[in-house]
């Protein structure tokens, strides 16, 4: 079921979908059933099948169409009609879609675990791990993580070292968005990043600039 809808500042409308539904509970929301199956048919794991269809339903959702998501040779997914740039991330029981008609927009949900406290070296540089809030350090390793994924989205480059060529500004998380800056090109460009924090996942996105 739809779990939230907005617009974040920088104007792109962000979906979040909570998958409660089966299979086939989610297919009865689509019109065009068989041309959604057809889109699905290459996956056979009934959890990533669930989440697909659940990306899909959120997109008819948010734009009242069922329109058709294809994916370039990088694997960076796109509408075919172009009617908005768009950027799909998923989680543990849990979708989520950002779509922004001018700019290239990325997005990413994490559910909230310790698995990126306890590997934060492997995608933190040392500044980063020393600015980090101790009393909250297990959702703002995962924060750091959801950023830089977000940010590798909006680069769509190859190759991006996340410890050494993504790096992320100290914040709060009371500020509800941070800076990144990624070293990874010659433009060193700088990304404002939203977020949201839940009890069950935290949520980033921002646009390229």
């Amino acid at each position: 079921m739809l779990l939230e809808q907005k617009t974040s500042a920088d104007g792109t409308l962000i979906g979040i979908w909570k998958i409660e539904e089966t299979e086939e509970e989610l297919l009865l929301l689509f019109d065009g059933k068989e041309t959604v199956l057809h889109q699905i048919e290459p996956v056979s794991n009934p959890v990533k099948r669930c989440e697909k269809l659940a990306v899909r339903a959120l997109l008819k959702t948010l734009t009242g169409y069922e329109k058709r998501i294809i994916y370039m040779p990088s694997g960076k997914p796109a509408l075919s009609d172009r009617s908005f740039n768009i950027s799909i991330s998923h989680t543990k029981g849990y979708a989520a879609i950002a779509l922004n008609k001018h700019k290239i927009v990325g997005l990413d949900i994490e559910a909230i675990s310790n698995r990126a406290c306890r590997i934060n070296h492997r995608f933190m540089s040392i500044k980063e791990r020393e600015a980090l809030d101790k009393s909250n350090e297990a959702v703002v390793s995962l924060l750091n993580w959801s950023a830089k994924e977000t940010v590798y989205k909006l680069m769509s480059k190859e190759g991006v070292d996340f410890q050494k060529e993504v790096f992320i500004a100290p914040f709060a998380i009371d500020d509800n968005q941070l800076l990144a800056t990624e070293s990874h090109t010659d433009a060193n460009k700088q990304f404002i990043i939203y977020f949201e924090v839940t009890a069950q996942y935290v949520l980033t996105s921002g646009v390229a600039r």
